[in-house]
């Protein structure tokens, strides 16, 4: 579904806020060591792929 206006700028700010979370999350499983350093990077490299590819289509590889 695409968005016009405000509805695809509201669309962009969820899933910022999503991702930011996503983030947050992280960061604090981080904190209280529940997993390893790399497992952490592992991941937090995929949030940061996934937000490049859906905030920002237009450079996806094709």
């Amino acid at each position: 579904m695409l968005f016009t206006g405000d509805e695809a700028l509201q669309e962009r700010r969820a899933l910022m806020y999503a991702f930011d979370a996503e983030r947050q999350y992280l960061y604090d499983l981080a904190l209280e060591h529940r997993f390893d350093t790399k497992t952490i990077y592992k991941l937090y490299s995929g949030i940061l792929l996934a937000e490049s590819l859906v905030l920002d289509p237009a450079n996806q590889a094709e």
